[in-house]
């Protein structure tokens, strides 16, 4: 028996002792005897009453479907507290979810399929769809119950109705629609970092044809779940204490101590909707999204010293950074910078209607919509508060070899979207064995994407040139003997550069996808139903992409040149320091030693489409326009056998598919990568016993081909070059098993338990190199033929091979237990609640290597509520994370040159909420 597979085997039986324990803790003992008599129908109906979804575009029972699908209602996530998004898809078996952070995007990840790329021109594998709507990300998963009725998770590829980027599966997320009778609702939550949030929520009829709803929410959060600290100079010393390390300049006055990460910030969501109807034939509705967030975003934090090899051809921002100075080498909640992280998402609207026409035999509905929304993101990028370091100087005949710069690195993200969409359908209407729907998509969006890494303070990055390889030869020279082909195409003329960039990119992305679809379903008699659906998608992107890099070479300590040069200034040139030159007269920088210059930055300029903006001055900035198209056919077969009305066994094949893709941004070469497609196989079992226990189950096998990846790619192999390309890996497997089980063994009381076990293996790869292990030398690495050696340095890059490398993001195991027991007084009713998840752990990426390993984690949480006996005031008091463990959800290695500096995503600590309801 493997280690994951023991692991396994000791949570199960930990979990069946933890539920034990937990229905002996929630219930007396003579409950705990009667649990033992036999089963009796529940008295409350939310416990297991009739779940309808929509995951066919119909109204339907959950359990009547032939797909793995777990619902969450409001009122199970009220009882249960599986609020947010995090506590829904921790709850879900075979799925994985990483929150959005300053430096990732959300990471939906269903049965090992999901998203392992960032880029802008890539698409996640997991649909979310907002009343029909495609949104691609997790906003509104963790919504409040006042706005969100249900959630509907559908778990493999939803080819046929959905298609679009459902390769994995689907979430749709369903709003609470206006009320026929007048409703108002008012909620007051705080928690023990400071957070609070009013919101409120009317409702009711306008007309007897019309009814309106109207919510808003206002947030704030004064703490973080990190705190900024002074860091460590030594193992043990005390947090806070002067840093006195050579080569490290602190000013206390600069140090931010302004809140941090985990919903930190303030801001506020509003939603307005309408329905209407004209008699039976014509209804429809509107619904109106607005929010503006500020937050303060530190949601990761490096775990590692900085280190002290320090590149000496190309100093980088954390060049000079000396060991043990980071605190969250100590305290994983820890960081230290200068900067707070700023993040702010604004002109954020959406707009999505339907309209429903009801004719004879047959429905007709349109859906669509239109969002947009614009974020900014600053922060720290040098993950350090030292305002100043010591970076060594080339080519000092003195032998002073520092050099004195600013450290005042900023990262500056935007993001701008807006898309829309329209859909039409055709649905059957009859009581005929034979039903089917039908239905044209079409999808538009332009999103752009812009980075920048400016450097403040260091107004000499106003203006930058090579001018040192112009007029000194000799020099030059000496610079090519050390690093042959490290400067590219050779010099360029001056550049101005008055935002004093060290980097920068602008990405544009233009989406246009159609698809036609339908599906039918024939129930030849009351046992059996076979469904077959199919749909073809044409997807075409262009992109743009426009590149500005430069490398800070110092050459001269300017303050020591200036001394010796004292005096001398009508020297003439050749007369002056050996080996340094000045910049021309007339030039801003005259008098001033040349100390940084410009190469080309831009990957492969002049091939794969690439043009410089100026080529008189050089190869970059330069720019590149892309444009491709992609098209596949998808669906789905299904066969279903109902011996009884409580029994549903099927089998189904389903065929799913996502566009190709650009890495944007770059300029790199190969930037196009083709679609992915999957072969996916599902047989379930669902089974309600009697109307107290439910058991579904499910196994699976996938065939994924083309899955899109990152890879650090050798263009040259002497001396090595590698670049960052987005490849296909050619072919992977997945399979497993999951079971979700309701239990209501006596009035009031509901156990649920949730497991899924998933084996992933990727088959067919070769030729890839690991940027955290570009030697392959750590645990795990797979050489694939002979290594490159650089000819200068004697460094080794080993290209390895996939084969046999576990899907990113797919734990073997997860175990989620569930208990809750009402007791009813006279005055109102009581409901404990009690949620434990585990899961094993899991690579972050497509490499085995302990650099990308996220170890697996455990949380527990309490939920107690009181509620009035007419339902008009509750209050509830709930505990997340309860033993403040620490839960990793990502973990990310950067390559060499940034001292593969280990940076780590936390799940939130422990939080005390207490929420105050009142309905009228």
């Amino acid at each position: 028996m493997g280690i994951s597979s023991r692991l396994g085997a000791l949570a199960l039986s930990g979990a069946a002792s933890s539920l034990a324990l937990i229905i002996a803790t929630v219930a007396p003992p003579s409950v705990v005897f009667a649990a033992e008599a036999a089963a009796r129908p529940s008295t409350d109906p939310s416990l297991l009453s009739e779940v309808v979804v929509t995951a066919q575009k119909r109204e339907e029972n959950l359990q009547k479907v032939p797909l793995a699908i777990t619902a969450y209602t409001a009122q199970l996530r009220d009882k249960t507290g599986l609020v947010s998004a995090q506590d829904q898809l921790n709850f879900t078996p075979g799925v994985t979810f990483q929150p959005p952070s300053s430096s990732d995007p959300d990471r939906i990840t269903i049965r090992g399929i999901g998203r392992v790329t960032n880029q802008i021109g890539t698409d996640g594998g997991v649909a979310v769809y907002q009343d029909g709507f495609y949104v691609g990300s997790s906003t509104g998963l963790g919504g409040s119950t006042l706005g969100v009725d249900r959630i509907e998770v559908l778990r493999g590829p939803q080819g046929t109705l959905y298609g679009r980027n459902s390769i994995g599966g689907a979430v749709n997320v369903i709003s609470r629609k206006p009320d026929s009778k007048f409703t108002a609702d008012v909620r007051v939550t705080g928690n023990d970092y400071g957070g609070e949030t009013v919101e409120g929520r009317i409702s009711g009829p306008i007309t007897d044809h019309i009814r309106a709803s109207a919510w808003v929410s206002q947030n704030d959060q004064s703490r973080g779940y990190y705190h900024d600290v002074l860091p460590h100079t030594a193992p043990g010393a005390v947090p806070g204490q002067p840093l006195n390390l050579a080569g490290s300049v602190v000013n206390e006055s600069l140090v931010s101590h302004q809140p941090q990460e985990g919903g930190t910030g303030h801001g506020w969501s509003s939603e307005f909707q309408l329905a209407f109807d004209a008699g039976s034939s014509f209804d429809g509705g509107i619904r109106f999204v607005a929010l503006d967030q500020y937050s303060y975003p530190r949601d990761s934090t490096g775990v590692n010293g900085w280190g002290s090899n320090v590149a000496l051809i190309v100093p980088n921002v954390f060049t000079g950074f000396a060991p043990q100075q980071n605190p969250g080498i100590y305290d994983h909640r820890a960081f230290y910078t200068n900067t707070p992280t700023k993040d702010h998402m604004s002109n954020d609207y959406q707009v999505i209607g339907h309209l429903n026409w009801h004719l004879s035999g047959i429905d007709v509905k349109y859906t669509g919509g239109y969002w947009q929304y614009t974020n900014h993101l600053d922060e720290d990028g040098d993950s350090t508060a030292n305002i100043q370091f010591q970076t060594p100087v080339l080519f000092d005949p003195t032998g002073f070899f520092t050099q004195t710069s600013q450290n005042l690195i900023h990262y500056v993200f935007n993001d701008t979207q807006k898309s829309w969409s329209h859909e039409v359908t055709f649905a059957s209407t009859g009581n005929g064995p034979l039903q089917w729907i039908g239905g044209v998509y079409y999808y538009n969006e332009a999103h752009e994407q812009t980075f920048a890494v400016p450097e403040v303070g260091e107004p000499h990055y106003d203006q930058l040139t090579d001018y040192l390889f112009t007029l000194n030869p000799a020099v030059a020279g000496l610079y090519a003997s050390i690093e042959p082909n490290f400067y590219g195409l050779g010099p360029s003329g001056p550049i101005n550069n008055p935002k004093e960039l060290l980097y920068s990119y602008d990405a544009r992305l233009k989406t246009q996808s159609e698809a036609l679809f339908a599906q039918v379903d024939w129930r030849p008699t009351d046992h059996w139903h076979i469904s077959l659906g199919a749909r073809y998608s044409w997807d075409q992107k262009a992109g743009f992409e426009r590149q500005f890099s430069i490398t800070q070479i110092p050459l001269v300590n300017q303050d020591l040149a200036a001394i010796l040069d004292a005096g001398l200034q009508a020297t003439p040139l050749n007369q002056r320091i050996p080996g340094f030159q000045y910049f021309w007269p007339k030039y801003p920088g005259t008098n001033k030693y040349v100390e940084d210059f410009v190469f080309e930055g831009c990957q492969n300029p002049g091939s794969d489409g690439v043009v410089s903006d100026n080529p008189a001055v050089g190869p970059c900035p330069a720019h590149r326009n892309m444009k491709n198209n992609w098209s596949a056919p998808t669906g789905t077969f299904a066969v279903e056998w109902s011996p009884n009305r409580d029994t549903n066994v099927y089998g189904r094949y389903s065929r799913g598919y996502k566009s190709g893709g650009y890495n944007l941004g770059t300029l790199a070469p190969g930037a196009i990568v083709n679609e992915e497609t999957i072969d996916a196989f599902e047989g379930g079992w669902k089974q309600n016993f009697g109307p107290t226990f439910q058991v579904n189950a499910a196994a699976f096998y996938y065939l994924y081909h083309g899955i899109q990846a990152l890879n650090l790619t050798v263009v040259q192999d002497s001396p090595p070059i590698g670049v960052n390309e987005l490849v296909n890996v050619p072919e992977s497997r997945a399979f497993g098993v999951e079971l979700e089980t309701k239990w209501a063994p006596i009035d009031n009381l509901l156990l649920m338990f949730n497991y899924s076990y998933l084996d992933t293996q990727i088959l067919k790869g070769a030729g890839y190199v690991d940027s955290s292990d570009p030697a392959g030398l750590q645990p795990g690495a797979k050489p694939f033929g002979p290594g490159l050696v650089d000819p200068v340095t004697n460094a080794v890059t080993q290209r390895q091979t996939l084969v046999g490398n576990q899907l990113p993001e797919s734990p073997n195991h997860k175990i989620s237990v569930n208990a809750s027991y009402t007791w009813k007084f006279a005055p109102g009713d009581l409901t404990f609640s009690v949620t434990e998840d585990w899961h094993s752990s899991f690579y972050y990426t497509l490499f085995d290597n302990p650099n990308w390993r996220v170890p697996g984690g455990q949380e527990t949480s309490l939920r107690l509520g009181w509620a009035a006996k007419d339902r008009r005031y509750e209050v509830i008091a709930q505990v997340s994370n309860l033993f403040n463990a620490e839960v990793p959800v990502s973990v990310n290695t950067l390559p060499p040159n940034q001292a593969y500096y280990h940076i780590l995503g936390l799940e939130p600590p422990r939080v005390v909420t207490l929420e105050l309801r009142a309905h009228f």
